[in-house]
């Protein structure tokens, strides 16, 4: 478990320190599920930028969101 600073509401951070600390042993991946796409997710221009691929569709078909069960909580 890594913490990281998602103030942009990214994971451009976390993936900044594991490329930092990993990529000299290993190829970096970053991946996405349920409902991201390459046009709903902002860390991709640093992921190619940085040679780290994506992989995409991860746990399959998103069944609900985390907004929709929060919003269902604080009712």
């Amino acid at each position: 478990v890594k913490s990281f600073n998602d103030n942009d509401d990214t994971a451009c951070n976390l993936i900044e320190k594991i490329n930092n600390e990993y990529s000299d042993k290993y190829n970096i991946f970053f991946g996405n599920g349920g409902d991201r796409t390459n046009q709903t997710t902002p860390e991709i221009k640093f992921c190619n930028n940085n040679n780290i691929d994506l992989i995409w569709g991860l746990g399959g078909g998103k069944i609900q969101s985390s907004s929709d069960l929060l919003k269902n909580w604080y009712k």
